[in-house]
């Protein structure tokens, strides 16, 4: 059985920026007829898989990816979206709640508890912190023990400020440097290499059209957050 097939829905892990991406994308495009993969162009299988089930768990779409009357409020120019997002999560949030969690007041071991009676594993962490990032975005009261969630929302379009950077590089992790050259590129592409380590031995490496656009990198970042099994921090 296919996961667009499963009977209950499980709440979404997906990364909040593809999310608000993908969003941002429709009001930019113009909303379709049917919400499918071939209006995804660009992301993986697995992240086009996770969007629909995203749009479907928040009543977005129907179950054969016709938009609800909520995503065409949602692309609208003039849209409010802090109301929209917040009548989203009183519907569709509102079993948390009913578990005795209530989003102003709760902490990280209570949101883990209710969201693992569905959930298991990395997916659990994902899931609450999509949950409290949606909560975010629609301007609701959130529970300042959320810590770990809440620092997450950094850079996903609300109205979080984004951290200043440090200016000091640990003596641990190397700097960042140009890439070396790479034979057979394609053209209008660069490869980017990152070493996490000062070894060397660990290392990412992306090949990319150059240059840009901000929307795009941020796309990057949100594709890279979905793919990578990353370990959490430990507080």
């Amino acid at each position: 059985m296919s996961e667009e097939n499963i009977k209950s829905p499980l709440p979404p892990y997906l990364a909040f920026k593809t999310f608000t991406n993908f969003i941002d994308g429709l009001r930019e495009a113009g909303l379709p007829g049917r919400i499918d993969k071939s209006v995804m162009d660009g992301q993986s299988g697995g992240t086009q898989s996770s969007l629909l089930l995203t749009l479907k768990y928040l009543g977005l779409i129907t179950p054969d990816g016709t938009p609800t009357p909520a995503l065409v409020a949602l692309v609208k120019p003039a849209a409010d979206r802090k109301k929209i997002y917040a009548e989203i999560v009183h519907q569709h949030y509102a079993f948390v709640a009913a578990k005795g969690a209530r989003l102003e007041t709760a902490t990280e071991g209570q949101l883990d508890e209710v969201f693992r009676e569905s959930l298991s594993g990395d997916t659990v962490r994902k899931a609450m912190t999509f949950y409290v990032l949606l909560a975010t975005e629609a301007g609701l009261a959130v529970s300042p023990h959320l810590r770990s969630a809440k620092r997450k929302s950094t850079g996903t379009g609300g109205s979080t400020a984004r951290r200043p950077r440090k200016k000091n590089t640990p003596a641990s992790q190397p700097p960042f440097s140009p890439p070396p050259p790479v034979q057979n590129e394609p053209e209008g592409h660069k490869t980017y290499t990152l070493d996490l380590t000062a070894d060397g031995k660990r290392l990412i490496r992306i090949t990319a059209p150059f240059p840009m656009t901000r929307a795009e990198a941020d796309r990057v970042t949100g594709w890279i957050d979905f793919q990578f099994n990353v370990t959490p921090k430990k507080n």
